[in-house]
């Protein structure tokens, strides 16, 4: 139920490669500023030393950002992600989440993309318009797989949205 897989997390990466978006090693930890640039109001991130746990790769990438990459074209990058969260069977404290960041597709071509990977898989997906901080999730079963959306982030319009996360895609990949 909790399980990780490895097969499909690399199917997963195989796929995204094929539609252009190129891997990038994230950090899994990053500064108090750039958790606080999408952490939402009354949550808290987990510290480390002097670092945070990500909540998801869009933060290791505006560290990226910060530390001088100078960012062109899709990226996807792979780290846990820790949330602030009431455990529940869908909601985990810790995931592993594929993140897709581009700066030359919108939001909406991302969660295509997602939206096609899934549907290969063979999910019966639905898109939802939604408000706040995503522009749209992709759900199956009525449980949310995917956010998408862009931010600002140093004067550059930062598109994202998930890949893959894990376990939640194969606790309802077929619902």
């Amino acid at each position: 139920m909790y399980n990780i897989d490895a097969g499909l997390l690399g199917t997963a990466m195989n796929y995204y490669m094929m539609r252009g978006y190129k891997p990038l090693s994230a950090p899994m930890l990053v500064d108090k500023d750039i958790v606080e640039t999408t952490l939402p109001e009354g949550k808290k991130a987990k510290q480390h030393l002097d670092k945070f746990y990500v909540g998801s790769a869009e933060q290791s990438f505006y560290q990226l950002v910060k530390e001088g990459f100078q960012p062109e074209g899709s990226y996807m990058m792979l780290t846990p992600c820790q949330r602030d969260e009431i455990p529940s069977e869908r909601n985990l404290e810790v995931f592993l989440k594929l993140e897709l960041i581009s700066m030359d597709r919108t939001a909406f071509n991302i969660a295509k993309d997602a939206y096609d990977f899934y549907t290969i898989l063979g999910s019966k997906v639905k898109t939802v318009v939604t408000e706040g901080f995503s522009c749209l999730d992709l759900e199956i079963g009525g449980v949310e797989v995917g956010s998408y959306g862009a931010r600002v982030f140093n004067g550059m319009v930062i598109n994202y949205g998930t890949g893959l996360a894990l376990p939640r895609f194969s606790q309802v990949r077929f619902s």
